[in-house]
């Protein structure tokens, strides 16, 4: 049982099938995703091989685009000549493995996954004949292959699409019991570093976000377990390539998503925003594509060591808090049964991190300070006072605590202090209102109540 499993389209293939046939296609169109390329010697002509799906003839117009590459042109061709695999050369061929001349093809960069396609094919079908060349050649078998040739030619969506198809067919032999080798391993290992690579080295990157947070969407399911308990998996955030942006985007309703482009440049904007929604927001990873192969947050971004730092000094962060918090708001009121099991779900997750957290409260302090020693320990001087930003809660006062800095500074502005709380600490006195906005109109609120409720659970 997922909640929100938007991962797939419904009728995408589980694990993508040699020799597909497309089916269905009208006559005169076809496309073909090449497996190997060659160039004609001391010509713009080349020769591409791959598998047919459709029927070609001699003279066919054709456009040639590199389906999973950023902003790549669609460069018009046409088939000057087929060969079969037997050496026959046809006017005529439908549904088989075929070589083709392509007219003044050179400069197209054709390579393996290209598509060669005919007016009229709809994405689907171009997407199923990419997906299905990659298979063949990098994913044969079942078994991953890493080519170091191809690895400056392959993109970012190239490589996730790879993994993909192998995460999904090792599953399935998982399932039997199967074992993976150490071969594959390896060539994981080096299409996952591929990945990272070309991921922090994009111009842009396009994110998921949820308009009722404001944050990037964490994507997280739930399940129920054989004795009756729930269990959720990591919660992660979604991008979206160029190549793939068009498509994709639609599957995300305007009412509650926002596909937002993140720019990256000089100054890593991309690994920072990786890292803010990893190391502050608490997502696990990330998903590309809509895909459901997971790559973690340490294999893009290392976790930040603060362990040379004094304790005192060391950035305020609750990212196993803050993702709960996250998947609660996200929820907004619960009204099915599903999403009211999830809540219940998120919700004792929070409580269980709540209870550990150590909060920034809002402080200006009138007097003079005691300078800090070597340890970081400091002392106010006698007639100092401190002031709170109290706001008018439920039943009785509230008081506003933060998660980390970053929200700190947003709500606050840079003329507070911050002295670090428990909710526990604070309880006795105020209600607590955790990461609210600057009018205190939004965030968990808990009072006594619900705190003593979540201790007894905790």
């Amino acid at each position: 049982m997922g909640f929100l499993n938007i991962f797939r389209k419904k009728d995408k293939p589980e694990v993508p099938q040699d020799a597909q046939n497309a089916g269905g296609l009208q006559p005169g169109r076809f496309v073909l995703g090449v497996s190997h390329v060659v160039p004609a010697p001391d010509s713009e002509n080349v020769f591409v091989f791959g598998r047919l799906n459709g029927t070609v003839t001699v003279g066919d117009a054709v456009y040639v685009h590199n389906f999973g590459d950023d902003h790549a042109p669609t460069r018009p061709s046409a088939v000057m000549a087929i060969k079969k695999e037997s050496g026959e050369m046809p006017r005529t061929a439908s549904d088989c493995f075929i070589s083709f001349l392509l007219e003044d093809a050179k400069q197209a960069q054709i390579k393996c996954g290209t598509l060669v396609f005919t007016h009229g094919m709809t994405v689907e079908s171009q997407w199923r004949a990419y997906v299905n060349t990659l298979a063949n050649v990098y994913v044969p078998n079942g078994d991953l292959r890493y080519k170091a040739e191809d690895a400056e030619r392959l993109s970012l969506s190239d490589c996730q699409e790879i993994l993909q198809i192998h995460s999904a067919l090792r599953r399935k032999r998982q399932d039997q019991n199967a074992e993976t080798t150490p071969q594959n391993q390896e060539a994981q290992a080096a299409y996952l570093g591929l990945l990272v690579e070309k991921l922090l080295a994009a111009k842009s990157i396009y994110v998921v976000f949820n308009r009722r947070t404001g944050e990037p969407h964490l994507f997280s399911n739930y399940f129920r377990q054989q004795d009756g308990t729930y269990f959720c998996t990591e919660p992660r955030i979604m991008l979206i390539t160029q190549a793939f942006h068009d498509d994709l985007a639609r599957q995300f309703p305007d009412e509650s998503y926002e596909i937002r482009e993140i720019s990256n440049g000089d100054d890593k904007e991309l690994e920072n925003f990786l890292g803010s929604s990893f190391y502050l927001n608490g997502a696990g990873g990330v998903l590309m594509n809509c895909n459901d192969f997971p790559i973690k947050s340490d294999w893009l971004v290392k976790k930040p060591d603060f362990s040379h730092i004094p304790k005192i000094q060391r950035p305020v962060t609750n990212p196993d808090l803050m993702r709960w918090m996250l998947l609660v708001d996200q929820l907004g009121s619960p009204d099915t049964e599903e999403e009211k099991m999830a809540f219940q779900l998120y919700f004792g997750l929070l409580g269980r991190e709540l209870l550990k957290a150590k909060l920034l409260q809002p402080m200006q302090y009138e007097g003079e300070l005691i300078q800090e020693d070597e340890s970081g320990k400091g002392v106010f001087k006698k007639g100092g006072e401190m002031r709170f930003p109290i706001i008018q809660g439920r039943d009785r006062q509230a008081t506003r605590l933060y998660t980390d800095w970053k929200r700190f500074t947003e709500a606050q502005g840079s003329t507070w202090s911050g002295l670090i709380q428990t909710v526990d600490n604070v309880i006795e006195h105020f209600d607590c209102v955790i990461n609210p906005d600057k009018d205190g109109k939004t965030g968990i609120y808990i009072d006594k109540t619900l705190f003593e409720k979540i201790r007894q659970n905790g």
